[in-house]
């Protein structure tokens, strides 16, 4: 499956860049357009505010494709959108709009933790893929992540061992963000497939 990507339209981390509501609907539906031919479900993605959330997982519904929608959180508070606002917040605003998925995504693995308990609360399937940075809320503007420290801890065992835990809580859709590289997904994927589980790349439905 192909995926098309709804990310954040200014800078990942930075709350404060995210445009107006009316220029966020523009953005999102121009980036919907351009895609929607070529895949088969959107991914809104490392979204930090809940107007992001509302806006973006909006634009992609309205293809009548599926939507996952993985927002950003504090990672020393995972209940909190990067941008303060509550997970919880949007993640109803995200269900509201016709989300399929609820997701964390780019964040550490704890603070996925934390919030794959807020999302298991409203019904839909859920899940994370985590970050392997030391401190991403450090990205200063017009910095890219080439900026930003790796995590030595987070080997491939104890990236698995925080996505088994995920999947104690509930998790469905899992996997890798920034950092997390293919030696982390094989390793991931191999104590998946020893532990009973089945692999599938199709969208799951709500």
């Amino acid at each position: 499956m192909v995926a098309g990507c709804l990310p954040p339209l200014v800078s990942s981390y930075q709350a404060e860049d995210v445009p107006s509501a009316d220029q966020c609907a523009l953005d999102y539906r121009l980036l919907v357009e351009v895609q929607q031919a070529g895949v088969d479900l959107f991914l809104c993605e490392t979204l930090s505010t809940v107007l992001e959330v509302q806006e973006a997982t909006r634009a992609a519904v309205a293809t009548g494709k599926p939507v996952w929608v993985g927002m950003t959180v504090d990672d020393q508070d995972g209940t909190r959108l990067r941008g303060g606002e509550s997970l919880a917040q949007g993640a109803q605003a995200a269900a509201d709009a016709g989300a399929q998925a609820l997701l964390i995504n780019c964040a550490w693995p704890e603070a996925v933790s934390q919030g794959l308990v807020v999302l298991a609360q409203f019904g839909l399937p859920f899940g994370g893929y985590a970050n392997g940075f030391s401190h991403a809320a450090a990205l200063k503007k017009g910095q890219t992540v080439a900026h930003l420290s790796v995590r030595e801890d987070l080997t491939p065992e104890a990236y698995t061992a925080h996505v088994l835990h995920w999947l104690s809580l509930g998790a469905r859709i899992v996997g890798g963000c920034c950092e997390v590289g293919p030696a982390h997904i094989e390793h991931l994927g191999q104590a998946l497939l020893q532990g009973g589980y089945t692999l599938s790349c199709q969208p799951m439905p709500a």
